[in-house]
């Protein structure tokens, strides 16, 4: 029974000398003593089993709290960068409607003024340079908003990485809260 216990306790304690050299001085004062050491070696050797398994016990539940707290963690900042993902999400939409409307607005204002220009060049020559500069106008705010988009389009890859790699560290922490379940009811 006692070697049974020993290599019982040996396999996970972290303190196995301590345990096998009391064990094996309450083998050897049952062989002198008989009966009354027999039963004190029994008695300190199921003691020290209890304050090991005790001990193991308190040990695994802490690592188990560790791990669920870092996984609540993961999941509140997944939680956190999707939020972000879906705000850069709309921004990029509304940067691209008014991509689109200021390159249409431009096209459009461009069209009419050359119109305009073509009209009143005969009379005029300043229409040509209002032309000029309404175009020159219109092209700074589309490199603008291009350059808004391009921006944007950088901080949402950016926030798709980090979602990922958080992703991948809740299915890590996961798979380890799993192990040690597994673990503190093997035990």
């Amino acid at each position: 029974m006692i070697t049974d216990i020993l290599r019982w306790g040996a396999s996970w304690s972290p303190n196995r000398r301590i345990v096998s050299r009391l064990a094996s001085r309450a083998v050897a004062l049952a062989q002198t003593q008989r009966r009354p050491a027999t039963l004190m070696g029994a008695a300190c050797a199921g003691a020290v089993a209890v304050a090991a398994l005790g001990a193991g016990y308190l040990h695994y539940s802490g690592l188990a709290t560790n791990e669920r707290d870092a996984a609540i963690h993961a999941e509140t900042a997944n939680a956190a960068l999707q939020d972000e993902l879906g705000k850069l999400r709309d921004q990029l939409g509304a940067v691209k409607g008014r991509l689109s409307a200021v390159s249409t607005d431009a096209q459009a204002q461009a069209r009419q003024q050359q119109q305009r220009a073509d009209a009143k060049s005969d009379a005029n020559g300043k229409g040509a340079a209002q032309l000029s500069h309404a175009l020159d106008q219109a092209q700074r705010e589309l490199h603008l908003t291009e350059a808004q988009r391009a921006t944007l389009m950088a901080r949402l890859s950016k926030a798709e990485t980090e979602t990922q790699q958080m992703q991948a560290e809740r299915d890590r922490l996961a798979a380890e809260r799993d192990a040690l379940k597994a673990r503190i009811a093997k035990l």
